[in-house]
């Protein structure tokens, strides 16, 4: 810890120990002087205006920019070169002493070469695939169809990113994972990405990456890795936006507009969906065979309205400090009724009971957050960074149900309704700080605290025969649970020619208390963890890396797993949470191979194992009455292996191929039993499109899934497919598509299995696969100059998304 601390007292007293060395920064953007696309990797030369000597040089970044530094009082003038572009010199003008010490020089353009290299045709394939020291990118917009896709679809393109058959999306086969935009958590991803992805247009993001190592400067996430989705950063001093819809016959209408601005200092974007969904209709069902057999056979009806939004600002105070603010919500009110026969049979296959069911339910829930950051530069050490953060967030959800029962035989229960408010309010303060030593070495350091509060106020109400409600003591209670996280991270990153090294150690105290307003005793913990990563990438070539890593993590269970709260809204499939839940300790180890030369080929292997990991476990209270809850009683390993391929048979026609394989192994003791489970579980995606004349283009994808593994049982098997065609309009400022899925299978039956030595207990709902979609992406405005964004902010990733197949 003394060895930590240091360099957070370093950031901040660095300012005061500069000395004030008499130098200027000469900055400015190259771009083509046609279409004014950035140009990177221009030559920057600085020369002596009266000698014509070369003082210093650069190369401009991939976004066209470049800086480089000079003496104060010197006269220069700056070159600037770019294959297949007329070299260009210019005058910079001499600084004030008095005042800034950095020269802007604008936006420089340069002009295309006449009559050099007409017969000369160079076609590069811009790869789709990155593989840096700790993650992989995927390039949403070298793929042609993010023009018609939303940012869901494009998912199912992202390699060791699958989605089962209730559009779950798992990363690595695992429901563990954190969901970030641009590097932080976000209320959009809260409780159901998938909705909101799907009123996203993939237009608006730049690259999808795969963090599967984290490093030390996140929270103690880790069990699969985090999904990060970085949007377009618009460019240009103006204003532009898009507005992206579609109407699909089945999921009804999404919508969302996105807008930049920018003038002078201050930067503004905002994004704003909307979504409906008409009720929707898929037959489910349940199983329980144990010395009877209970068959319940019906519906549900799912439908309802969503909204969420994001509106993000930047204020560059001067060039060295940086003030933004975020605002995200989401906010989503879904109607879930459920109609049901239920019917329990001896073993001789008499009646012994029947009723029908009917449960209309609602599901209400919100999330908000807002965040604020000041980031500080440092005069002369440009890349250090001191990050100071500020973030609330708040998120709430209201379940009811009301269930009426009709036409019993041998059945004494009668009508009842339940209700669950529950919540977490959120306060985190952070610090970062950044430093690259020399140039082959980057130190970060920093400090944070999340001052969490959960609540849970559930009750419960019967009907009398007089059709009077009459409160359930039994079913009411009020749970308060309180969480607070203090940690402190240190990471170096080393670079020595064609090996990166990257190693950070994070240690995290967490405090627990919680109380019932009546009966149940409290709970308290208090734990210490040390949480250390590595990281090596050693660059075979310049196209080909090989990549190794280790990360142990930990994470908490979420709120809907802490819940007490007992749904019964089926009476007899009951499910509750437990809060005497502990975190999971997680060990990660990672090799990869990549070569993104025509054809961009990965190929990774993968051994992750945890002791204590949180379970859902399902025991039968009776012949008929089946409880589900969590419980740490797991030891979970697992090795696997992902392929993926990206081939451009030709510059029209691109094939895709993304593949996962893991065995894996799970046991636990429950209720004195030993449960133990061994299954492949992995997928496969593959897809072509092919650009035709005019900005026609069409595609074509298929996707399949084998199942979850669960400690008791597992789910079947899934296969998914879709076709694309799209044109571009309006000189590529409106795209219209046409998207038909699954056109040869109506419907999918989705079942859960869950097996023991006293019964057998199957889940089913029907999935709606064949339906069509059609929408529309239309870009307008125009900028110049790119909206900053602070390189530290807030990512509270410490806890666990609900997980109901204990899949770890």
């Amino acid at each position: 810890m003394k060895y930590i601390l240091p360099f957070l007292l370093f950031g901040a007293l660095h300012l005061c120990a500069q000395s004030q060395a008499q130098k200027i920064s000469i900055k400015g953007t190259v771009t083509d002087s046609a279409d004014h696309s950035p140009l990177g990797f221009a030559t920057i030369v600085l020369l002596d205006k009266q000698t014509s000597k070369p003082a210093q040089s650069a190369l401009s970044k991939s976004d066209g920019a470049f800086e480089i530094i000079g003496d104060l009082g010197q006269q220069y003038k700056i070159r600037l070169n770019y294959v297949g572009y007329v070299p260009k010199e210019l005058n910079v003008p001499l600084a004030n002493a008095a005042g800034k010490p950095i020269i802007d020089l604008g936006t420089i353009v340069l002009a295309r070469q006449s009559g050099q290299l007409k017969e000369v045709t160079i076609t590069a394939v811009k790869p789709y695939l990155k593989q840096e020291i700790d993650r992989l990118s995927y390039d949403v917009q070298a793929d042609p169809e993010s023009k018609t896709n939303d940012a869901f679809e494009m998912l199912r393109k992202v390699p060791m990113i699958s989605i089962d058959a209730s559009d779950n999306i798992k990363l690595n086969g695992s429901d563990s994972y954190q969901i970030f935009i641009n590097g932080k958590p976000s209320a959009l991803m809260a409780s159901d990405p998938a909705d909101v992805l799907k009123a996203i247009p993939a237009a608006t993001i730049l690259k999808i990456e795969v963090i599967t190592t984290p490093p030390a400067k996140y929270d103690a996430e880790g069990l699969s890795g985090i999904i990060n989705i970085i949007t377009v950063q618009k460019k240009d001093e103006g204003f532009n936006g898009s507005v992206f819809g579609r109407y699909n016959n089945t999921w009804g209408e999404r919508g969302s507009i996105t807008a930049a601005a920018k003038e002078g200092h201050l930067g503004v974007s905002a994004f704003l969906g909307l979504g409906h969904q008409g009720m929707v209709n898929t037959e489910a069902g349940s199983q329980i065979i144990s010395s009877t057999n209970l068959l319940q056979q019906g519906y549900n009806l799912n439908g309802g309205n969503f909204r969420n939004g994001n509106l993000a600002l930047s204020y560059e105070i001067d060039s060295l400090n940086l003030l933004t603010a975020t605002m995200d919500f989401n906010h989503r009110n879904f109607d879930q009724d459920q109609y049901r026969t239920s019917q329990l049979f001896s073993g001789a296959d008499t009646l012994l009971q029947y009723y029908q069911l009917a449960d209309i339910g609602n599901n209400t829930w919100g999330m908000f957050d807002m965040g604020v950051n000041y980031q500080l530069g440092f005069k002369h050490h440009k890349d250090e960074l001191l990050t100071f953060s500020y973030q609330y967030s708040s998120f709430s959800n209201s379940l009811s149900n009301e269930v009426t029962i009709s036409n019993p035989f041998n059945y004494d229960g009668g009508d009842y309704n339940q209700f669950n408010q529950s919540g977490t309010k959120e306060n985190t303060f952070q610090a970062d700080f950044i430093s690259p030593l020399k140039k082959m070495l980057t130190v970060e350091a920093g400090v944070k605290a999340i001052l969490r509060d959960n609540h849970s106020d559930f009750e419960g109400e019967n009907k009398t025969i007089t059709g009077a409600l009459v409160p359930d003591t039994a079913l009411a209670n009020q749970f308060d649970y309180h969480q607070n996280v203090y940690s402190v991270y240190n990471s170096w990153q080393l670079k020595l020619n064609a090996l990166t090294l990257k190693a950070g150690l994070r240690a995290e105290h967490t405090t627990v208390s919680s109380a019932f307003l009546a009966g149940n005793a409290p709970i308290d913990q208090n734990y210490t963890n040390l949480l250390p990563s590595l990281s090596l990438q050693y660059s075979l070539s310049q196209t080909a890396n090989l990549n190794a890593g280790f990360t142990e993590r930990m994470q908490r269970p979420s709120l809907s797993q802490l819940n007490p709260f007992v749904n019964r809204a089926d009476p007899y499939l009951i499910i509750m949470g437990n809060p005497a839940l502990r975190p999971i300790l997680n060990h990660l180890f990672e090799l990869s191979y990549s070569n993104y030369a025509k054809a961009s080929v990965r190929i990774g292997l993968n051994y992750a194992y945890a002791d204590n990991t949180i379970q859902s476990v399902t025991t039968l209270l009776s012949d008929t009455l089946s409880q589900t809850t969590y419980l740490n009683i797991g030891k979970n390993k697992s090795a696997g292996v992902n392929f993926s391929l990206n081939y451009p048979f030709t510059d029209h026609l691109n094939f895709r191929l993304n593949a996962q394989l893991a065995h894996l192994w799970m046991e636990g003791v429950y209720n004195a039993s030993l449960y133990q489970n061994s299954a492949y579980q992995g997928g496969a995606d593959a897809s072509a499109g092919y650009k035709l004349a005019d900005g026609y283009y069409a595609g074509a994808t298929v996707d399949y899934f084998s199942g979850n593994v669960y400690l008791q049982g597992r789910s079947n098997s899934f296969t998914y497919h879709s076709l694309v065609a799209s044109k571009d309009i309006d000189n590529k400022r409106m795209n219209l598509s046409l998207t038909i899925y699954s056109p040869f299978e109506p419907y999918h039956e989705s079942v859960n299995t869950i097996r023991t030595s006293d019964f057998i207990q199957s889940t089913s709902q029907q999935n709606i696969m064949r339906n069509f979609r059609i929408g529309f992406n239309y870009k307008f405005g125009k900028m110049n100059g790119d909206i900053k964004t602070n390189h530290r902010g807030i990512k509270n990733d410490d806890v666990q998304n609900g997980d109901n197949s204990g899949n770890q």
